[in-house]
Formats: structure tokens, C-alpha cells, sequence
């Protein structure tokens, strides 16, 4: 019996030893891990105040606010440019569309991409581009886009521009002050 107990005694001390052995792995690799993600919560900030730096850095030139004239005149003037070769881009943006939803691989510039992304608008936005770099111009039309589309050819696509011209705008203009509420629908003709 005395030799059984000396078996069992050394097998529950190996097994001890085991345990105390995975223990110390168990914390070397708890150490490890705690390191890895106070690491990557490091990395995440740093990349997250690179992100805000470069968004302010971000500058778009000849930005202008257009009246219905002016926006009519951009569109006829875009709507006359003609490509032999097939380089013109026209490409439609709705609120929902991100620029992963398509595959323009080298046909339209990255950096013209990246400022296109940072745009941000309710109603869509237009790119025009041509491969020759000739023109870049992006427009945020003033209602909404129903769907995205990338139109390749000999000119630029502006219908849906065009479409939105020929809207005839209301206007609702709600007046709320000291419990009285005046609604005031207001067309086009009514305008002066």
C-alpha cells in the first residue's frame, strides 16, 4: 500500500506541478494579450486623429453656390462636351451610395475619388470627369437623386440634371410662434 500511496503522491504532484506551470502560461499569456489590446487601442486613436486631421486638411477650390440660371448654363455647357476617344464620366451619386459600390479601377483619378467621397449631401451628388484630367467638376444637385449610376461615353450624361430643371419647386413654409401656427404653400408663379 505503501508503494501505491508513493505512485499516487508523485502522480499528484506532477499533476501540481502541471497546474502551476499552466497557471504561469495562463498569466504570461493574459500579459500578452492585455499589452496587444492596450496597443490596439493606441493604434485606434492615433488613426482616429489622423482621420480628423486629414478631413480638415481637406480643401475643395472653386466651390460656388449657384442660382437656377447658373446651374441651368453649367448643365447646357456640360451637355455640349464631346469626346472622340470615350473618356467622359458621368456618375450619379444618391445619399445611400458609397463610392466600394463600384469598380472604377483606374479610369477615374484616386484623389479625385477621395475628394468626391468626402462630399456630403442629402440629395446626392454628380461627378464629371474625363481620363485626359480636362475635367473634374462635382455638383451637388439641389434635389434629391434616385438612383446611382456610372455612364462611360462621347458625352457627358446630364438628363438627370436636365430633369431637375424642369421641376416646378413649392415651397411649405411653416410659421410657429406663441401657440398660433400659419402654413403657407408657395409656387413658382406666386413668386416675384
Amino acid at each position: 500500500m505503501s508503494a501505491e500511496n508513493q505512485k499516487l503522491k508523485i502522480k499528484l504532484e506532477k499533476k501540481d506541478e502541471k497546474t502551476k506551470d499552466a497557471l504561469t502560461r495562463k498569466q504570461e499569456v493574459e500579459e500578452i494579450l492585455n499589452q496587444s489590446q492596450k496597443q490596439i487601442t493606441t493604434l485606434k486613436n492615433e488613426l482616429s486623429t489622423l482621420k480628423e486631421e486629414a478631413s480638415k486638411n481637406i480643401t475643395f477650390s472653386g466651390t460656388y453656390l449657384l442660382n437656377k440660371k447658373n446651374f441651368e448654363d453649367i448643365v447646357h455647357e456640360l451637355s455640349s462636351l464631346r469626346s472622340q476617344s470615350r473618356t467622359l464620366h458621368s456618375i450619379y451619386f444618391n445619399m445611400n451610395a458609397r463610392i466600394s459600390d463600384f469598380d472604377f479601377g483606374d479610369f477615374i483619378d484616386e484623389n479625385c475619388m477621395h475628394l468626391f467621397d468626402q462630399i456630403k449631401s442629402n440629395h446626392g451628388k454628380v461627378l464629371f470627369y474625363d481620363e485626359n484630367h480636362c475635367i473634374s467638376l462635382a455638383i451637388v444637385p439641389p434635389f434629391r437623386i434616385k438612383r446611382s449610376d456610372w455612364i462611360t461615353g462621347d458625352l457627358l450624361d446630364t438628363g438627370p440634371l436636365e430633369t431637375m430643371l424642369t421641376c416646378e419647386p413649392v415651397i411649405c413654409v411653416v410659421h410657429a410662434h406663441a401657440g398660433s401656427t400659419v402654413v403657407a404653400i408657395i409656387k413658382k408663379d406666386d413668386i416675384r
